[in-house]
């Protein structure tokens, strides 16, 4: 059995499995005369390790499809004829993989594979023919093949960049200012490890279904597009509902905010946050001064499931209308500047835990509030009403969450474990964060936040989009017993 998972900095025992690999892949190849080409297999080798997840033998067809569209053309610098074999040479390695039991069984079939692979064969030669797709050093490496210098012979680039230094290499300066422009805007192709997930259990599909379909926030926006109709609601010149209009539909939301005295509908922050919400799912749009439902979202509004999905995916995006500015001096909360940042960052940090205390999150939550704004210079009362706006603003992003059904909100005492690690030498919470903490963890009625399963779906989906490893329990039980050890090896 072959180790096909390394951490980062275990690169010798990474180098020493990749060889081990290769060479028997190799040899089974030729055994079965399949095309193989030693470079392209430690190119597909090292695409899984450098990745987010490291998994070198899971593939799907986000993995397939990013290695030979983007992996190879950016990194790989070899002579064409030899670059047109990876797919070929990437299908051997998979059905490698799948003969001799070390297939990620998390991954696609070997069919599923073969047919992508298949299916990519002409993308990935428009890629390979796209010279602004490399990466610089690659950009380089076939300017001097096509320069005729073979890169093997000892020194040989050494002179190449000597020419090329003395300006007796002719070169394309718009690729290259392109590929420059590319790397400045997107940068390169690498990946960050991230952390490997603890398992999670779910529920079963219907089970799913039946609680997007009770959460409120779903219900609402159904209603609001319903409200809204094929005929439209009037706007008025500022391109907002007029009072009456939003007060109406307010009580037909059940928000409770159609009792308040009001000039104009954007001083009802729910009904704002449910509008952006619905123009943001494409529920309703604007048109000559009228809202609209959109026709073509009727089936999205028949489905409260994928509508669950669809508004979680884009509650990220809605940081400005869920932080409401408590005072009218300060234009933006905090907060909502680095929303759709810090929203994932506190699902990933409940995921495949029990309650966890809001204290605990709203000093981390702080704390990247100050990597991201420079506020040593500020004034000590100024920077603790920021903390505590910010604080306030976390609290609303729980309650949306609590209303869409991703969150549920208790009260009770912390669990010891969130002031277990308070006295670590490498705590990276100040020391007055700290001492907050410490006193309020002890009291024995704290606000409580945990994920729904809904919420752990959630959030899941989105990490496996991400490219991360986050293993569910029961998803290997019928897995053959070779790739059951290799993904638990």
């Amino acid at each position: 059995m072959v180790r096909t998972w390394f951490e980062p900095e275990e690169a010798e025992e990474f180098e020493a499995a990749k060889d081990l690999l290769i060479r028997r892949c190799v040899t089974w190849a030729e055994e079965h005369g399949h095309p193989v080409d030693d470079l392209l297999l430690s190119a597909a080798v090292d695409a899984r390790h450098e990745s987010r997840d490291g998994r070198l033998a899971y593939w799907d067809g986000a993995r397939i499809r990013f290695f030979l569209l983007r992996y190879v053309p950016y990194k790989v610098t070899a002579p064409r004829e030899e670059l047109d074999l990876a797919p070929e040479v990437l299908r051997t390695y998979l059905r490698y993989l799948d003969v001799t039991g070390l297939r990620d069984p998390r991954g696609a079939t070997l069919a599923e594979a073969e047919e992508i692979i298949a299916d990519a064969r002409a993308e990935y030669a428009a890629a390979l023919d796209d010279p602004t797709l490399r990466g610089v050093a690659t950009f380089w490496a076939h300017t001097a093949l096509g320069q005729g210098v073979d890169l093997t012979v000892p020194g040989a680039f050494e002179r190449f960049k000597r020419d090329l230094d003395g300006g007796r290499v002719p070169y394309d300066e718009q690729v290259l200012d392109k590929i420059m422009q590319n790397r400045f805007v997107n940068g390169g192709i690498g990946e960050e490890r991230a952390f490997p997930q603890l398992p999670v259990s779910l529920p079963t599909a219907s089970e799913l279904t039946e609680a997007a379909a009770r959460s409120q926030t779903v219900q609402r926006l159904i209603t609001l597009a319903a409200w809204v109709g094929k005929d439209g609601r009037a706007l008025t010149d500022a391109g907002n509902l007029r009072v009456a209009d939003a007060l109406e539909v307010s009580a037909l939301l059940g928000t409770g905010e159609d009792q308040l005295r009001v000039r104009s509908a954007t001083d009802l922050p729910q009904l704002n946050l449910l509008l952006a919400w619905a123009k943001k799912l494409r529920l309703t749009r604007t048109s000559k001064g009228r809202l609209f439902r959109v026709a073509k979202a009727e089936p999205l509004l028949r489905d409260p499931q994928a509508l669950w999905r669809r508004a979680f995916e884009a509650l990220p995006e809605l940081g400005r209308v869920v932080t409401v500015p408590a005072a009218t001096w300060r234009p933006e909360p905090i907060l909502a500047e680095i929303f759709d940042e810090i929203l994932p960052d506190v699902l990933n940090s409940m995921y495949g835990l029990d309650e966890m205390p809001v204290v605990r999150l709203e000093e981390t939550v702080w704390l990247a509030c100050q990597e991201y704004f420079v506020l040593d210079q500020v004034e000590e009362r100024l920077r603790d009403l920021w903390r505590r706006e910010a604080f306030r603003d976390l609290g609303r992003m729980f309650e949306v969450l609590s209303d869409l059904g991703a969150v549920e909100l208790t009260r009770g005492p912390a669990d010891p474990l969130y002031a277990s690690d308070l006295d670590h030498d490498d705590q990276p919470l100040p020391t007055d964060a700290v001492e907050r903490l410490r006193t309020t963890l002890a009291e024995p009625d704290l606000p409580l936040v945990r994920l729904t399963p809904l919420g752990v779906r959630g959030v899941r989906d989105r990490l496996l989009a991400e490219g991360r490893d986050a293993p569910l329990i029961g998803e290997l039980a019928t897995a053959p017993p070779a790739e059951l050890l290799g993904v638990l090896a």
